[in-house]
């Protein structure tokens, strides 16, 4: 998957971006890096919530676990290509809101997975349409 950002901040050790319309999930995403003692430690902290109600029972279902994996990948790479041979990566999960936002049903029409859903879904209809339809009009 490929999106754009918004970036919202930036300066010498860190920088921050907001997730766009769209986006699965609605998020400030925080990257910073900082010295302790002789080690760099790098940082990635996401204030994030599910841009819609299908995308939370996605993440319900295990999505959440997924997402997790990617960011730990994400910073072990980034550990390796600056030449850390193990990298030790801690994940903290703070919950800020537990809250179901089923309120936000509309937000539907923004999304690239529903989007992208609906026209797999109706792929073959599109297909016999073209195919059948138009060549009777000939």
């Amino acid at each position: 998957m490929s999106s754009g950002v918004l970036v919202i901040y930036a300066d010498d050790e860190s920088f921050t971006f907001m997730t766009p319309e769209g986006h699965a999930l609605s998020a400030w995403i925080t990257f910073s890096a900082y010295r302790d003692g002789e080690v760099t430690v790098a940082q990635v902290q996401a204030l994030e919530r599910t841009a819609d109600p299908l995308i939370e029972l996605s993440y319900v279902l295990g999505a959440n676990r997924l997402n997790d994996r990617f960011w730990e990948a994400t910073l072990a790479n980034l550990a390796r290509a600056v030449g850390v041979v193990a990298p030790s990566i801690d994940i903290v999960k703070v919950c800020v809101d537990s809250r179901r936002q089923w309120r936000y049903v509309r937000n539907l029409r923004f999304s690239a997975m529903f989007s992208t859903a609906v026209g797999t879904a109706t792929a073959p209809a599109r297909w016999w349409r073209r195919r059948f339809i138009r060549t009777n009009r000939r």
